[in-house]
């Protein structure tokens, strides 16, 4: 056995070990890793608001120096030399971005394994909030136009909706309104219990944040959500066109708070709570932040954010991928799984798939111990089943032999013999 594991995590049993020539290798910990990148944009905020955190570890026993050096496109945004300690990790805060677009973060050393000294991420563009509020409450436009600077918030009455300019994003307030819905992608805020696109069953008092699909891009990057609680709430139901993205509860029990996917060809979410009257008990930061990233999906033109994933590991591809399959790359399935073998930049159609590695257990690399264990214990030659085959055959060859020539001796004695 040629393995860099240790024999105690082979999963074989001492006594079966005995016949096993053993021989660890790869006894050097030379290896420096980014082993994390992530990306906080603030929703319709400049890209100069944008930070960039990248996670850098040393597996080494020793202490390594190194250059960390960001690339946003093909500008520099940043070069920075570390020293990591033996066995250390070291945050790295990127602040004010030259532009946005691909982010490459690099590691300039020398180490066992140049897979992992490579970083991909995006930073999004942003343009300024494009809503358009139906509602009859005054106070919901102007919370929602004063929570983002240089914003374009337009109100208008229910009645008035169809005579209302386009928007990239349409936001209901306690309202859905008959007929067939504008093209514009869509939230309904507390939408009523009787409505065919966001049914809810009750409002409910007292409720609290307690789960959330942190993968889901309209809350991705979100945290603190679980210090959400609201006076008053829509207990939702999970359409079939969406999935629940936000989980609250009260003493009751728990239910969808917010729900998002694709209806007819357009994003829809569902929030069951509005920002009409004081709904949030101590402070309106989690649930403004709840909304403008929501906001900031909706207005996202599909497949236009990149999707970032971990090699190895599985994802959902999200609505109209397609089948797809490529070196590094495959996409299959109902509903479409993306699975990146090798790290990289992918496109899945109008997509792009960036795959970094970020796994301790391949960076890692070095082992304890090493060496070489030969077999102490060797199976007797006599014993096996293959040898007793192989002998009991020879005899049966010996014996077909005999009783050959034994019959060719006979057949000779009853041939009439010649007359001179």
């Amino acid at each position: 056995m040629l393995t860099d594991l240790p024999r105690e995590a082979s999963g074989v049993t001492r006594a079966e070990l005995a016949y096993v020539d053993w021989l660890q290798i790869g006894r050097t910990d030379d290896n420096v890793a980014i082993t994390g990148l992530s990306v906080d944009a603030p929703p319709f905020h400049p890209v100069g608001d944008a930070t960039a955190t990248v996670l850098v570890r040393n597996y080494a026993h020793v202490e390594r120096r190194v250059v960390l050096e960001a690339r946003v496109g093909t500008e520099t945004w940043a070069r920075r030399a570390l020293v990591l300690a033996a066995r250390a990790a070291e945050p790295v805060l990127l602040t004010d971005p030259p532009a946005d677009g691909e982010l490459t973060v690099t590691l300039a050393v020398d180490d066992a394994l140049a897979v992992d000294n490579r970083a991909l991420a995006e930073l999004p563009a942003s343009r300024p909030l494009d809503v358009l509020v139906v509602s009859a409450a005054r106070e919901l436009g102007a919370a929602l136009g004063a929570s983002v600077a240089g914003s374009r918030v337009r109100r208008v009455e229910p009645e008035q909706l169809a005579e209302a300019e386009p928007a990239r994003v349409v936001v209901y307030d306690r309202s859905v309104p008959p007929g067939p819905p504008r093209a514009e992608p869509a939230l309904y805020l507390a939408p009523p219990a009787d409505n065919p696109i966001c049914p809810g069953v009750r409002t409910v008092d007292d409720a609290a944040v307690i789960d959330w699909d942190a993968d889901h891009p309209a809350v991705a990057g979100l945290q603190g959500l679980e210090a959400l609680t609201l006076e008053h709430a829509v207990q939702l139901v999970t359409p079939g066109w969406g999935s629940v993205v936000v989980l609250g509860a009260t003493a009751r029990g728990a239910f969808p708070l917010l729900v998002a996917g694709e209806r007819d060809g357009r994003r829809v979410a569902c929030l069951g709570a509005d920002l009409a009257g004081p709904l949030v008990s101590s402070d309106d930061v989690p649930f403004l932040l709840l909304l403008l990233s929501t906001l900031r999906w909706l207005e996202e033109p599909p497949g236009g954010a990149a999707l970032l994933v971990e090699t190895g590991v599985p994802v959902l591809a999200g609505p109209g991928a397609a089948e797809f399959h490529g070196p590094g790359l495959h996409v299959a399935g109902d509903p479409p799984v993306l699975l990146a073998e090798r790290t990289g930049l992918y496109r899945v159609g109008a997509r792009v798939v960036l795959a970094n590695l970020f796994d301790d257990r391949e960076s890692d690399i070095g082992r304890e111990g090493g060496g070489e264990w030969p077999a102490t214990a060797r199976p007797a030659a006599a014993s096996t089943p293959g040898t007793a085959r192989r002998e009991l055959g020879w005899w049966l060859y010996l014996a077909a032999a005999a009783l050959l020539a034994l019959e060719w001796r006979a057949w000779q004695g009853r041939r009439p013999r010649e007359v001179a």
